[in-house]
């Protein structure tokens, strides 16, 4: 199962964006943080990965995206 989305003709920055925003809709306050570190490491911007933060508000609602806003934030802060 790890590897089974390697292969198709889905770039890496699209399937990094992907399952990022996968783990956010999922709360996986682990897989969030995970998914932050391999997006910027595809070369993903900090910027990029804040906009995701708000539009998943209108779906995941306000105390989650606090959550999110403080996992991602605090694992950007770490990658400095």
């Amino acid at each position: 199962i790890h590897t089974a989305g390697e292969a198709g003709p889905l770039d890496e920055r699209t399937a990094r964006l992907i399952k990022l925003a996968i783990a956010m809709g999922a709360l996986r306050e682990g897989a969030v943080r995970a998914n932050v570190r391999k997006a910027l490491a595809a070369g993903i911007s900090k910027a990029e990965i804040m906009q995701m933060v708000a539009l998943a508000a209108g779906t995941v609602g306000m105390p989650a995206s606090v959550a999110l806003f403080d996992w991602i934030t605090a694992t950007l802060d770490k990658q400095d």
